[in-house]
């Protein structure tokens, strides 16, 4: 898997320690897993469109990809922000699970 490939890529990078690590990867994996949705993809796609247009159909093209740019760094932002937000509510469910565990070997 290519993403394996890459994550080995950023531990050979970084000298993290094992568990700081592991955070990075799970991270890393599920920020790479939200882009791989289709609806990104297509999205990607239709930006990458959008600035070869506007450069070549537009009287200044030094200028005319920012709109682009711009569209494709608010839909990183919103990617980022949907894996924290992911990342974090599987935090919390592995502590809970971790509790109820610890509650069914105490009864």
């Amino acid at each position: 898997m290519k993403n394996q490939r890459f994550l080995e890529k950023v531990q050979h990078f970084f000298f993290f320690s094992e568990l700081f690590y592991d955070e990075i990867l799970d991270f890393l994996n599920s920020f790479l897993n939200n882009l791989n949705l289709f609806s990104i993809k297509v999205f990607l796609i239709a930006i990458i469109f959008s600035i070869i247009i506007s450069v070549t159909t537009t009287f200044n093209p030094s200028t005319s990809w920012t709109e682009g740019f711009a569209i494709f760094l608010a839909m990183m932002i919103c990617v980022l922000v949907s894996t924290i937000a992911e990342y974090q509510l599987d935090n919390e469910f592995m502590k809970l699970n971790n509790v109820f565990e610890l509650t069914k070997e105490v009864h």
